[in-house]
């Protein structure tokens, strides 16, 4: 921002203020790869800095007003779920209401923080990716919505927008059917230009942390950055802990599960009694995520800026993504349209093999 104090008559001093777009690096980001990462996916990876034509989102502070916002719900029997329109579709909320349980970690507050790619961003609730690497250009911008319904009568929330760096159209349309325990959600993201363009998608969803709970994913292996150094790990077990609990892992990280091409894409957050939260896909959605902030000062420190002064704001994300890891964007090829079904929901498993040996 620059404030020019012109004069008007050489009497009267008037303050303009011009709010300017920032400028980030246009040169991507690198990363160093251990021997053990699959040279196929070494060579997608890197970040490319570009914001314009966006403007940045950084007129926010830590004063806590009232705040009125617009929300969009889905109801039936056994399920009850909000969407945040204002901002970038988010799922605020999906209640159990079988067992009166909130499934996901509802945020209490709208604090902004320093995390997106246009700055501001928010914890909780499910939020949805679509373009470049990084918390995407709409995460607490609007974005269109509109109702429309399926053959059979059911309601659909469709939430759509262009996005303007990648030049393509993303659609989400959720629907919640009369007897279902499941909520839908039906992506499309269509590329209508005559040039391959580099693309990306994560689902990424924010359940309650539980000491006692579990990350539950069909696959033995992992790829993370520890250091700046990408490599690959075994599953349960690195370095002696079980990274599968989350409260484990004692600094912030990322875990990318690779699920085995012919296995069922789905995470799930299980308890100690054997329930909990779970996602599932169809196969386009191949990769699946676990983010924790660690058991440090600097990740408790943060999640309690992101939520209410006092409140227990500790929460762990599950993700999903049409590539098997973040650091990676996928050619999307001209004139094309990727499609894939999500579904969320509670799970009831048996606690004995849930936190059993990993291979049952």
């Amino acid at each position: 921002m620059i404030l020019l104090i012109l004069s008007i008559d050489n009497r009267i001093p008037c303050r303009i203020f011009l709010h300017l777009p920032q400028f980030r690096s246009r040169k991507a980001s690198e990363y160093r790869c251990s021997d053990r990462f699959p040279a196929k996916l070494r060579q997608t990876l890197g970040t490319y800095n570009k914001v314009l034509p966006y403007l940045m989102r950084d007129r926010y502070s830590r004063k806590r007003l009232p705040l009125k916002l617009k929300s969009f719900v889905l109801e039936n029997k056994y399920l009850k779920a909000r969407f945040l329109p204002e901002y970038g579709g988010r799922l605020y909320s999906l209640f159990d209401k079988v067992h009166g349980e909130e499934l996901l970690f509802a945020n209490p507050v709208i604090q902004p923080g320093n995390l997106a790619i246009r700055n501001a961003w928010l914890s909780g609730g499910i939020e949805f990716n679509c373009g470049m690497v990084g918390h995407h250009p709409f995460t607490c911008s609007r974005i269109h919505a509109a109702e429309t319904k399926l053959e059979d009568g059911t309601p659909v929330l469709r939430m759509y927008e262009y996005e303007r760096i990648r030049a393509c159209v993303y659609q989400m349309d959720f629907f919640l059917p009369k007897d279902s325990r499941q909520l839908f959600g039906r992506m499309r993201i269509v590329n209508p230009t005559a040039d391959t363009v580099p693309m990306y998608w994560w689902t990424n969803m924010a359940v309650r942390e539980n000491p006692e709970a579990r990350d539950v994913i069909d696959t033995t292996v992992t790829y993370n950055n520890k250091k700046g150094m990408v490599g690959k790990n075994p599953v349960p077990y690195d370095n002696g802990i079980d990274i599968t609990y989350p409260s484990n892992n004692p600094v912030a990280i990322d875990y990318f599960w690779k699920i085995p091409r012919e296995c069922r894409k789905y995470t799930a957050y299980i308890d100690q009694k054997g329930y909990g939260f779970f996602q599932t896909s169809t196969s386009r959605l191949q990769g699946r995520k676990l983010f924790v902030w660690g058991q440090g000062e600097g990740g408790k420190r943060w999640q309690e800026f992101l939520t209410q002064d006092g409140h227990d704001g500790r929460y762990v994300e599950i993700q999903a993504g049409v590539a098997h890891t973040q650091y990676e964007c996928l050619p999307m090829p001209p004139k094309t349209a990727w499609e894939w079904l999500e579904a969320y929901g509670a799970i009831n498993a048996d606690p004995v093999k849930v936190h059993g040996e990993w291979d049952e």
